[in-house]
C-alpha cells in the first residue's frame, strides 16, 4: 500500500479519519481493519494521537471490543495483536522521549510511572497518559492472540512484571497514588492470565479483599487466594 501514489500525501488526513472512526464504527469487520491499518501504518508523529483514540475504543466500547476480539478466527487474532503492537510502541517511545515532548497532560489525565528494580525497565520511569495505562492492561486480560506474541508478553512484563513493581505518582505533587483501580482489578482477577490474577491480589490486606469480594464477587477458582 505505500508503494500507491500519493499514499504519504493523504496518509495525515486518512489517518485522521480512521481514527475518528474507531469511536463510531458499528460494523466490526470494517473497524477491525481500520485498527490494523493505524497500527501497520501509523506513523511517529500521530502515534500518541492514535493510541489515546484506540486506548478509548478498548475502555469506552467494551461490547464493540469483545466482538472485535475474536482469538478464534485470524481476523480477531490479527486485530488483537495490532492493538498490542500500538500500545508496545507507545510505551517504547515514552520510555525513550522526554515527558514534555510528549505532553500528555494536554489530552487526558496522566500518571507518573517509576519500574523497580529486578523489572524489564528497571530503573526508569516515565509520564503517561492514564488511558494508556488501562487500556494497555485491559487487553492483556484477553489473554495473547496466539502463542508466542511478543508484544504481549513485551506489555506484560512491563506492566504486571514477575519480579518487583511498578509504582504511580501524580505528576504534579508526587503523591502515590492507586495504578489498578478496582474495576481494573475485577478484570484481571477474571482473566485466564494466572499473573495478572496475582497481581490483582497482590499488596491488598485480608479487610479490602472481603470488602472487594462483597461488592464485585470474585471465580470460584480465585478463592485459593
Amino acid at each position: 500500500m505505500p508503494t500507491l501514489p500519493y499514499f504519504d500525501a493523504v496518509l495525515g488526513s486518512l489517518t485522521f479519519a480512521l481514527r475518528k472512526a474507531c469511536s463510531e464504527e458499528l460494523n466490526f469487520e470494517r473497524l477491525q481493519t481500520y485498527i490494523i491499518f493505524l497500527s501497520k501504518y501509523s506513523t511517529a508523529e500521530f502515534a500518541k494521537d492514535v493510541s489515546v483514540d484506540l486506548a478509548q475504543l478498548v475502555l469506552e466500547r467494551s461490547t464493540v471490543l469483545k466482538n472485535i476480539l475474536q482469538n478464534d478466527t485470524a481476523k480477531g487474532r490479527q486485530t488483537h495483536q495490532a492493538l498490542l503492537k500500538a500500545f508496545t510502541s507507545v510505551v517504547a517511545r515514552a520510555l525513550e522521549t522526554s515527558s514534555s515532548e510528549l505532553a500528555w497532560d494536554d489530552v487526558q489525565e496522566s500518571l507518573y510511572v517509576r519500574w523497580s528494580k529486578n523489572t524489564t525497565h528497571a530503573g526508569k520511569a516515565t509520564t503517561m497518559g492514564i488511558y494508556i495505562i488501562h487500556a494497555t492492561m485491559v487487553l492483556l486480560t484477553f489473554g495473547p492472540p496466539h502463542e508466542g506474541s511478543k508484544f504481549f508478553d513485551q506489555l506484560l512484563d512491563t506492566w504486571c512484571p514477575g519480579e518487583g513493581n511498578v509504582k504511580a505518582f501524580l505528576p504534579n505533587t508526587g503523591e502515590e497514588v492507586v495504578l489498578i483501580p478496582d474495576w481494573l482489578r475485577l478484570k484481571m482477577i477474571c482473566s485466564n492470565v494466572q499473573r495478572l490474577e496475582d497481581i490483582a491480589f497482590s499488596n491488598i490486606e485480608p479487610a479490602e479483599l472481603i470488602a472487594f469480594a462483597q461488592s464485585f464477587g470474585i471465580p470460584v477458582r480465585s478463592t485459593r487466594y
